[in-house]
């Protein structure tokens, strides 16, 4: 599965709620309120599946990263482990 950044570009965009609702332990929120998502499919079709398309209030920008470094808290190297396509 590909991993993905959601990087919301709104406020109250309702995916604390309706992303843990939609993807359970595939999505991991940040401290800062971008999400990790891990998702079979493209960046546009993940776009597409959180409605940020069609929907003119609720903004974000969908990334792919194959890649990572840096700090972070264990529970997010965790979730990269489990989740994350980095081979």
């Amino acid at each position: 599965m590909a991993t993905f950044i959601i990087v919301p570009t709104s406020e109250n965009n309702g995916f604390d709620e309706s992303l843990p609702e939609r993807f359970g332990e595939r999505a991991f929120r940040l401290p800062n309120g971008d999400w990790l998502v891990a998702f079979p499919g493209t960046s546009e079709q993940l776009a597409n599946e959180i409605g940020i398309v069609q929907d003119e209030t609720n903004h974000a920008v969908v990334l792919r990263f194959t890649a990572y470094w840096g700090r972070a808290t264990p529970d997010t190297w965790a979730w990269m482990r489990e989740n994350g396509d980095f081979g």
